[in-house]
């Protein structure tokens, strides 16, 4: 059996949408915790409800879409958060990303923006330049955030959302 690389919390739809991701361009095996049983694949190996003992070497990303749940989640998880850029999504460089932030499919950010810790960009979503998007934030599938913008903490944008320029949300 191969050697699991990484590992997800969580394995509904985001975390479904997570393992085809970080599995997408690679022989990548990745570990699942979850509360309820799911079915290995090749790529995807179950590993039972969480526990700190399993590959404690090892970082985990959240993959649970719901804000407010990730934020109770690291009440518990003792493993080190890391995050994802899809090698489809275009990062700028001047952009920083907090821990265990996901970029998914398509996605954009573009100069000096400054994505939180545990946020979600979905596939195909445009953070234009200068924004912060505060920790826990989900911009759903095709949103468009406008420069210089602020999106709080647990905000969850609903797919195809236009945030004009100069917003606070």
């Amino acid at each position: 059996m191969n050697k699991v690389s990484s590992l997800i919390y969580g394995f509904g739809g985001h975390g479904k949408v997570l393992a085809e991701a970080l599995t997408f361009n690679a022989e990548f095996i990745v570990g699942v915790f979850d509360d309820q049983p799911i079915e290995s694949t090749r790529n995807v190996i179950y590993l039972g409800t969480y526990n700190p003992n399993i590959y404690p070497e090892l970082p985990i990303i959240l993959g649970v879409g719901n804000n407010n749940v990730r934020k109770q989640l690291l009440q518990f998880i003792k493993h080190r958060f890391q995050s994802f850029i899809h090698p489809s999504a275009q990062v700028a460089k001047s952009v920083k990303i907090g821990k265990g932030s996901v970029i998914l499919q398509n996605a954009v950010i573009q100069a000096n923006s400054v994505i939180g810790d545990h946020v979600i960009i979905n596939m195909g979503s445009m953070v234009d330049h200068d924004n912060i998007v505060k920790d826990f934030v989900h911009v759903s599938p095709l949103c468009y955030v406008g420069s210089n913008s602020i999106i709080s903490e647990l905000t969850c944008l609903e797919p195809c959302s236009r945030i004009a320029r100069f917003s606070q949300v």
